[in-house]
Parts: structure tokens; C-alpha cells; sequence
């Protein structure tokens, strides 16, 4: 009788036992995606920050290239004027001498401009490269959350 009463508790603990370890399971799991949902909306936040601040930045970039530009297609016209000048006066020493300080400060202001269009160019890819990462996370959150909300 004794042994049958041990056997018959063991079998009724046995569940109860199994049932518990599997609340702890589900728990266990649903606070690694709380905490999995955590980590990624401060990643998305931080993104999203960076992505503001990246905004700003290309807009300055874009108001400093057109600046820039506009220098040198000045310069180009200033270049321009100075090689009719010359060209109506070919043995003049200083309008030649004008003429090719004139040519270096347009090829230094076309490089500067090419140089300003990359940051530009640049900028925007990192913009881009960021919106697809804020789109992925963003699903990836997504996922999280409507997991979570059927669990419960």
C-alpha cells in the first residue's frame, strides 16, 4: 500500500512538474523578446537621431557645393575673359602671366566643387545605407511584437 501511494504521487508530481518547468520556458523566452524588443527600439531611436543629425549635415554639404560651384564656374568665366584678353595681345607677358593665374584658380575651384559634390554623394549614401536599417529594424520590431502578442 505504501509503495502504491508513493507511485501515485510520484505520477501526479510528475505533471505538475513538467507544467512548471514549461511556464518557466515560456517565461524565460518571452522576457528574451522583451528584452530583444527593448535593444531594438533604442537602436531604432539612436538611428533615428543619427538620421536627423545626417539630414542636417547634407544640407549644409549641398548649400557648401552649390557655393562652391558657383565660385567656379566664376572663376571659368574669369579664365575665359583673361584667354581673349590674351589672345588679342599674344606676346604680352603680364596678360599671360594673368591669363594662367587665371586658369590655376578655375582648376583649383573646379577640384574644390568635385570635391564638395562627393561629400554630398557621400552623405547621401550613408542616409540611404541608414533608412535601410531603420526599415529593418523597424520589421524586425514588428515581428517581435505581434510574437509577443500572441503568447499572451
Amino acid at each position: 500500500m505504501k509503495k502504491n501511494l508513493i507511485a501515485l504521487l510520484i505520477f501526479v508530481a510528475i505533471p505538475f512538474a513538467g507544467v512548471q518547468a514549461q511556464n518557466q520556458a515560456d517565461s524565460a523566452r518571452i522576457s528574451k523578446e522583451h528584452v530583444e524588443i527593448a535593444k531594438i527600439q533604442a537602436r531604432l531611436a539612436e538611428d533615428k537621431e543619427k538620421l536627423s543629425k545626417l539630414y542636417e549635415e547634407k544640407n549644409r554639404l549641398a548649400a557648401e557645393r552649390d557655393s562652391r560651384q558657383t565660385d567656379a564656374l566664376s572663376a571659368a568665366d574669369q579664365n575665359a575673359r583673361a584667354a581673349r584678353i590674351l589672345s588679342r595681345d599674344v606676346q604680352s607677358k603680364s596678360k599671360a602671366k594673368k591669363a594662367k593665374k587665371s586658369a590655376r584658380k578655375a582648376e583649383t575651384k573646379a577640384k574644390s566643387a568635385s570635391k564638395a559634390d562627393s561629400r554630398v554623394k557621400k552623405s547621401e549614401k550613408h542616409i540611404r545605407r541608414l533608412e535601410k536599417n531603420i526599415r529593418n529594424n523597424e520589421a524586425k520590431l514588428r515581428k517581435l511584437e505581434s510574437r509577443v502578442s500572441r503568447n499572451h
